[in-house]
């Protein structure tokens, strides 16, 4: 019994040693900008993954972010250091016609970043993205 215990662990230890291997990707800047006709608020970014082939999730500063205008946001990203981030999505609300209130907040569809989707993710390397949808 305890050579199964034994090696039940040290296969719990190796399937967790095999994922999530890449390092943080240090302050890359995600710049969104804002092609929308209405204001959007932005308070998380989803990244596609590369190496691992799936999506993570940042959560941002809310930012409000005007239509035509622009905002960066400089979070580590975890796991993709040298890996290429492919795509992003954005999880925003769209600033409603009248007053200062904002509909629900909902992931917007894939986006790929204007740099293409070869770019490897290493300290300071820049995406910008356009919210569009």
């Amino acid at each position: 019994m305890k050579n199964i215990h034994a090696a039940l662990m040290g296969l719990v230890v190796v399937a967790a040693a095999t994922t999530a291997f890449a390092d943080n990707c240090k302050a890359p800047k995600v710049k969104v900008v804002n092609d929308k006709s209405e204001t959007i608020k932005v308070s998380k970014i989803q990244y596609f993954d590369g190496c691992d082939n799936k999506w993570r999730t940042e959560d941002v500063a809310s930012t409000e972010i005007r239509s035509g205008q622009s905002a960066t946001f400089t979070d580590n990203l975890e796991y993709v250091g040298n890996c290429k981030v492919t795509k992003f999505k954005l999880y925003r609300a769209v600033r409603k016609q009248t007053g200062d209130a904002y509909g629900a907040f909902e992931w917007g569809g894939e986006l790929v970043p204007d740099q293409g989707a070869n770019q490897v993710c290493n300290t300071n390397v820049t995406y910008t993205i356009h919210a569009h949808d």
